[in-house]
């Protein structure tokens, strides 16, 4: 496995090179001290992991992890930062994070990590058990892998969503796993997700069998550029008809953001991940842990209050927002500090739509503002009024 160590601080490379030393299978091919070196040594080298500095002069990490996205796909990018920074780096596609100083046990975790997804089973190969055959790795996170995969017994084609196999056995966090089987159980909705089954590996990793859905994320389609009004406020509709869906089961999914949302084929959304959704009254987490992704967080979930079904259409007016803009709320923070960001959620109100693009509709800007009021009791009252809202 071949590594690239980008940091500006001569120390920490030393040390992490040190460190990885001790990884048999771990060659360093170079060391770069700023990111626009490091671009030149990533085209030359290819190298198969990138342990990459978040924090280093003129292009920081971000800006290079930004960059390299389209052409970095053969490669599996890691990142070190404070831990502030993991939803950030994750959110950029990052596969995973290294908090400084290093600690041994933390790096063979991700070195661990790094093997599996340069395996021949991470590159989409090989049998899951006697029923799926993997085809093709399509996705991967900080808690594992989805891969497109063929049902042997049904002749169908899945899409398999595994967990990580050195998460595999820590219950806090298979249990979050598995809430996501148990919640996506209830739910039956042309606008969600369907789950097809949850089942175990051989050796003991749960996963679970969704149908393979032909498209793309609205995130993918965000990345081109703003989506024409129509089709943004089409995506929103069928949003919000999921979330009505769910929210009468009792359900407050708690990260909508554009990863998690599906376009199929047709044009059909499909509502992904309901990996943190809260179920009535019942805890996943301890009190102050947060869970989500800040950039569409409501001021109350982003505060450690309890949440209700409001703090999901916040997150689907910062997701319609930055498919009218191409840009969430408050991007002018995106690059800096998470404090910033949360400050902006609390305290400010994200640019006028028709400023940054005068020609949305009145009636739709309102809607999408309406949806970001601080105040849950002063947005919609719930998901079936935002579809009766977003149908004028």
């Amino acid at each position: 496995m071949d590594a690239l160590i980008v940091d500006d601080e001569p120390l920490a490379r030393l040390r992490l090179r040190t460190m990885l030393a001790e990884h048999a299978d771990v060659r360093i091919v170079g060391e770069c001290g700023d990111a626009m070196e490091a671009a030149t040594a990533i085209e030359r080298r290819r190298p198969d992991v990138v342990f990459l500095d978040v924090q280093m002069p003129r292009t920081d990490g971000f800006g290079l992890l930004r960059s390299l996205r389209p052409a970095a796909a053969p490669h599996v990018i890691f990142v070190t930062a404070h831990a502030g920074h993991a939803v950030q780096a994750f959110e950029i596609d990052a596969v995973d994070y290294l908090l400084k100083p290093y600690d041994d046990a933390r790096l063979a975790v991700t070195v661990g990590r790094a093997r599996a997804l340069l395996s021949g089973n991470s590159r989409g190969t090989g049998v899951l058990t006697s029923s799926y055959q993997m085809l093709e790795l399509v996705g991967s996170g900080s808690m594992g892998q989805v891969y497109k995969a063929h049902d042997q017994r049904l002749r169908r084609t899945v899409a398999i969503k595994l967990l990580a196999p050195e998460l595999s056995g820590e219950q806090e966090l298979e249990r979050r796993f598995l809430q996501e089987a148990k919640t996506a159980a209830v739910l039956d909705h042309p606008n969600v997700c369907t789950l097809l089954g949850a089942e175990r590996t051989d050796d003991g990793r749960p996963f679970l069998v969704m149908p393979f859905y032909s498209g793309e994320t609205v995130k993918a389609k965000i990345a081109r550029g703003p989506l024409p009004i129509e089709q943004a406020r089409d995506y929103a509709l069928q949003t919000a008809a999921g979330l009505s869906h769910a929210h009468a089961a009792n359900i407050v999914h708690r990260d909508i953001k554009p990863a998690n949302l599906m376009v199929t084929a047709s044009g059909l959304v499909k509502i992904l991940d309901f990996g943190i959704a809260k179920v009535g009254s019942e805890k996943l987490t301890q009190a102050g842990v947060l869970l989500g992704t800040l950039a569409y967080m409501s001021p109350e979930q982003a505060g450690g209050e309890p949440v209700d079904h409001k703090t999901d259409l916040w997150a689907l007016g910062a997701v319609l927002y930055e498919m009218l803009t191409g840009n969430p709320p408050f991007a002018e923070c995106l690059d800096g500090d998470l404090l910033s960001l949360f400050c902006a959620i609390q305290l400010r109100d994200p640019a006028p739509i028709r400023s940054l693009r005068p020609e949305v509709p009145k009636t739709l800007a309102a809607i999408v503002h309406q949806l970001l009021e601080k105040d849950p009791g002063r947005r919609p009252q719930d998901a079936d009024t935002v579809e009766t809202m977003l149908k004028w």
